[in-house]
C-alpha cells in the first residue's frame, strides 16, 4: 500500500488495516529516530494521513523529519509503505501548501532547480576522467557520474571533511575501462539525477531532470548505464520509469557489474594491500532496502582475501542496516548525529575501514569523523571511509593508493 488516497469502496477495508496498524506500532518501535526522538511516531502519522486530520499532520511538519530509510516498511506486517506515503505527502506540502523542509547544503538544492531549466546546458569537464583512460561520447556502456563533480567543487566537502568525490568518478572510469574492450561513454550533457528533489517534494524539478537525462542517455546509444551512486541508481532504475520510458537500456550499479565479472572469472585482484586491511560494509538504504542489492558488494569484498582484504560484517547489516541519518541532505541535526555516531561506533568495533556505495553516506560519515569536539581533541572514533570502487581499483592494480584521484 503506497497511496494516501483510497477509493470509497476500499474505505472499510482500509479502516480495519489502519486500526491494526495503529495498534501494532512496529514502525514506531523500530524507527531509528525513536532512539533519539521519542515523540516521533510513524504509526500515528499513518493513521492521521489515511483516516484522521490529514492537513493537520502535514502542517505540523513531522513528515520532514522522516529518514525515509524504509526500515519500518521492511518490518511492517501490514505491508504499509510509510516512506512512499511520506514522499507523496511532501509533494502535496510543496505543491499545495507551499511548505518546505529544512535542507542542509542548500546550494545543491538550488543547483538542481537551475539544472531543471532545459535551456541551461551542462558539459562535463575533462578532469572528471582520470589520466590514461580514453572515453567516447557514443557506445554501449555509459557511466552516469551524477553529482560527484559538484561535490568535488565544494570546499567544505573537499577540504574540511576530506571527501574525495573525484576519486569515485576516476576509479569507476578506470574499472569500466579495464572491464570492457571499448572505451566507456561519458554523458557530457547529463544533469543531477533528481533524487533529492523527488524526496523533498519537488516533483516537477525531478521530472524535468529525469526527462533531460533520458534524452541524453538515448542520444549516446548506450545499451547499459552504470552508476556508482546508490541514489542515482535508484532514481534511474526505479523512479524514472514511473514517469518516462527509458527504453531497453539496462541500469546497473557498479557493484552489480563487478560482481558479475567476478562470477565470470574476468576480474583479477592482483595488487596486495600492505599491511593487510580489515573492512566492513555499510548498506545504503537506497541500494539495500529499496533496491535489494545486498550480495554484490559482499561478493566483491569477500573475493579480495588473496590481496590482504579481510571483510567483517557489522551486526546490523543488509535489511537491518542502520541508516546514515541524512537522506536528501535533510535532517542534519543532533538526532541524526546520534544515529551516525551509533553506526560509526559499530563499524569501528569490527574494522579499520568502512566501505560504502553511496557518496552521501560517505559525506555524512566523514563530516562526523572530522568534527572536533568542544575541547578540540580529535574525534574518538578511529575509522576511515572509502567507496567500494576505491578498494576495487587498488586491488585491480589500476592505481597505487586508496585516496589517489
Amino acid at each position: 500500500m503506497t497511496s494516501t488516497k483510497m477509493a470509497s469502496e476500499d474505505e472499510k477495508i482500509l479502516k480495519e488495516i489502519v486500526k491494526g496498524c495503529y495498534q501494532c506500532g512496529v514502525c514506531t518501535g523500530c524507527c531509528p529516530l525513536g532512539y533519539f526522538l521519542e515523540a516521533y511516531q510513524p504509526s500515528l502519522y499513518i493513521y492521521e494521513l489515511l483516516l484522521g486530520d490529514r492537513e493537520k499532520v502535514l502542517k505540523e511538519g513531522h513528515l520532514w523529519t522522516c529518514l525515509t530509510c524504509s526500515y519500518c516498511y521492511e518490518k511492517c506486517p501490514q505491508n504499509i509503505n510509510f516512506p512512499e506515503m511520506v514522499k507523496d505527502a511532501r509533494a502535496e506540502m510543496v505543491q499545495e501548501l507551499a511548505l518546505h523542509g529544512e535542507v542542509a547544503h542548500g546550494e545543491f538544492s538550488l543547483s538542481q532547480k537551475m539544472m531543471a531549466n532545459e535551456s541551461l546546458k551542462r558539459n562535463l569537464p575533462d578532469f572528471v576522467v582520470p589520466p590514461g583512460v580514453e572515453v567516447t561520447e557514443t557506445g554501449e556502456t555509459a557511466y552516469f557520474i551524477g553529482c560527484l563533480p559538484f561535490f568535488d567543487a565544494y570546499d567544505y566537502f573537499k577540504k574540511d571533511i576530506g571527501f574525495n568525490a573525484l576519486s569515485i568518478a576516476h576509479d569507476t572510469f578506470r574499472i569500466l575501462d579495464a572491464l570492457f574492450e571499448e572505451p566507456p561513454v561519458i554523458l557530457r550533457q547529463e544533469k543531477c539525477c533528481g533524487h533529492d528533489a523527488l524526496w523533498r517534494g519537488d516533483v516537477d524539478v525531478f521530472k524535468s531532470l529525469a526527462k533531460q537525462n533520458i534524452e541524453t542517455i538515448k542520444a549516446s546509444g548506450a545499451k547499459r548505464v552504470i552508476t556508482s551512486c546508490a541514489e542515482g541508481y535508484m532514481a534511474l532504475k526505479k523512479e524514472y520509469p514511473k514517469y518516462f520510458d527509458l527504453g531497453k537500456v539496462e541500469v546497473l550499479h557498479i557493484t552489480e557489474l563487478i560482481a558479475q565479472k567476478i562470477d565470470e572469472g574476468t576480474v583479477e585482484f592482483t595488487q596486495s594491500f600492505s599491511p593487510e586491511i580489515t573492512v566492513t560494509y555499510h548498506d545504503p538504504c537506497r541500494l539495500g532496502r529499496y533496491m535489494k542489492v545486498y550480495d554484490a558488494p559482499r561478493t566483491i569484498l569477500n573475493s579480495m582475501e588473496n590481496v590482504g582484504v579481510r571483510f567483517i560484517e557489522m551486526e546490523r547489516n543488509k535489511e537491518r542496516a542502520l541508516c546514515c541519518g541524512v537522506p536528501a541532505f535533510m535532517g542534519c541535526n543532533d538526532f541524526t548525529k546520534g544515529i551516525r555516531t551509533d553506526r560509526l561506533t559499530e563499524a569501528a568495533n569490527v574494522a579499520e575501514i568502512l566501505v560504502t556505495t553511496c557518496p552521501k553516506c560517505q559525506i555524512h560519515f566523514n563530516c562526523l569523523l572530522n568534527e572536533k569536539r568542544e575541547d578540540e581533541e580529535e574525534q574518538e572514533i578511529q575509522l576511515k571511509v572509502f567507496d567500494v570502487v576505491n578498494i576495487v581499483a587498488k586491488a585491480m592494480g589500476l592505481k597505487e593508493t586508496l585516496s589517489e584521484t
